[in-house]
């Protein structure tokens, strides 16, 4: 007597296509366990290069066809969140063409990487989340699901507040000292040093020669560490950065029509920096900061939910 073919394991798959970064998360619809993948390297096809983030996608699917293969598992739902797209559930992405082509046939969706940092955060509830990271954005979602956008339109017209505003700052305040135009800063000596360089002149060859938007974004890490000494210009980036953060989030909370009382999380680098920017986010939210939460889940698990509800509108 012949023995019965093993059913295949079912799984849905979320992606955050970070700019630096991969992480993907599968979740057997059986048993609800959950498996995790990460790789270097982004996908922001949109200011990096379109054929690296290709790569780096291509890597992430092979790992994803192993670990299913282990698994004895088949896909049913896929959604990728990424910086690279540009409206939500966007048709014929170049992320969902690669994706049906390792997965033919199962249902795809490519939304905005805020998108699944709102789902994960508030793991899928109504509400609101502001993100700043190297850029900036805020976002909210309604009972019905209806979507608005705040901000995030990226270095050269918005993105106040985040990783990169406050790095381009900091270099604003070291170039005010060096001329003798502004007070000084612990930032021009801490900068000389994370650069290498002994001479503000050395900052510009670095900046303008070697750094991309990333790397200056990085800065804001520097940032931080001379607020937490009470150096006066870092501090007042900070505040400022706070405040433009907070002007974002409530912004956004103002004009969401709620049924009841909303959400709002956070997400991004720059919220990591220290304690002088949550007490200047907080302070300029006024009455919103009663409705402040901690995000609960990563966005790859937000992508698994919108997975989730596509498998399940496919069956309509």
């Amino acid at each position: 007597m012949e023995r019965a073919d093993h059913p295949m394991a079912e799984f849905v798959l979320g992606i955050d296509g970070g700019g630096t970064k991969l992480a993907a998360v599968l979740e057997n619809l059986q048993t609800g366990e959950q498996f995790s993948l990460s790789t270097d390297g982004g996908i922001n096809s949109i200011i990096d290069d379109p054929e690296d983030s290709r790569r780096h996608l291509r890597s992430m699917i092979e790992d994803i066809v192993i670990l299913l293969s282990a698994k004895e598992g088949t896909l049913s739902g896929i959604c990728i969140g990424s910086a690279s797209v540009m409206t939500d559930y966007e048709k014929n992405h170049w992320c969902e063409e690669l994706l049906s082509q390792s997965f033919p046939g199962v249902p795809i969706g490519a939304v905005t990487d805020s998108r699944i940092a709102l789902e994960g955060a508030l793991r899928g509830e109504p509400g609101a989340i502001v993100i700043a990271g190297t850029g900036s954005i805020s976002l909210s979602k309604d009972s019905l699901g209806q979507m608005k956008r705040c901000g995030g339109w990226g270095s050269l017209f918005g993105d106040e507040g985040s990783g990169y505003w406050i790095g381009c700052e900091s270099l604003r305040a070291v170039a005010k000292h060096w001329d003798g135009r502004g007070d000084a800063t612990l930032l021009t000596d801490r900068l000389l040093e994370k650069l290498q360089v002994s001479t503000f002149e050395g900052i510009i060859q670095k900046v303008y020669g070697e750094m991309d938007r990333k790397e200056v974004a990085s800065l804001s890490v520097i940032t931080g560490e001379c607020a937490a000494d009470r150096d006066p210009a870092a501090m007042q980036i900070v505040e400022e950065a706070g405040a433009h953060l907070a002007c974002l989030a409530s912004t956004i909370l103002e004009q969401t029509v709620w049924e009841s009382k909303p959400l709002l999380s956070y997400a991004g680098g720059v919220f990591r920096m220290g304690e002088q920017m949550k007490r200047s986010f907080l302070s300029h939210l006024g009455p919103w900061n009663s409705v402040l939460t901690e995000p609960h889940e990563q966005p790859a698990y937000g992508a698994v939910l919108l997975a989730l509800r596509m498998k399940e509108a496919a069956r309509y």
